[in-house]
């Protein structure tokens, strides 16, 4: 598989002589059950190749978070659980069209940041599941909504609006 091209969060790749669209979407997530419960509804309400970011940020000082970075370290691995990860695997195998689920934890606080984090990602829009509420899971979690208003990617509500 090569890629092809990057336009506007959309990454297209060449496989096997077919060019294939892959919507990237950003979903914020406490590690609980509502996690799976919003990826089950996003994947059935979807069509055409999908990679799901389950995504949570935290505050981290910045020579710890580059230390952190550079070792390849994360410190909060551990919160999400193997029953989350089995049920994400479950969905996705009932889903021929999720390409990729997977848990991203962002360090930072700033606009800037996040908005490279979203590049680096291919973030085509973000998800806020039905009747989101932040819920910081750690002391250093931080709310994802000023960064979220202040990239300018496109926010949706609930996993219809996928």
């Amino acid at each position: 598989m090569v890629a092809l091209c990057h336009l506007y969060g959309c990454v297209a790749t060449l496989h096997h002589n077919l060019y294939v669209l892959m919507t990237t979407i950003l979903i914020p997530t406490d590690f609980s059950a509502h996690t799976a419960a919003t990826v089950a509804q996003l994947a059935g309400g979807t069509s055409g190749k999908v990679s799901i970011l389950l995504f949570h940020a935290f505050s981290t000082p910045p020579a710890l978070a580059g230390a952190m970075y550079q070792a390849g370290l994360s410190n909060y691995q551990g919160l999400v659980s193997e029953q989350l990860r089995l049920m994400c695997r479950r969905i996705r195998a009932r889903h021929p069209h999720i390409a990729n689920i997977s848990f991203q934890l962002f360090y930072g606080s700033s606009v800037p940041e996040f908005v490279s984090f979203a590049r680096k990602h291919n973030v085509s829009y973000i998800m806020l599941p039905t009747g989101y509420q932040w819920q910081p899971v750690v002391v250093a979690s931080i709310n994802p909504m000023p960064l979220f208003l202040g990239s300018g990617i496109t926010l949706s509500s609930g996993a219809a609006a996928a």
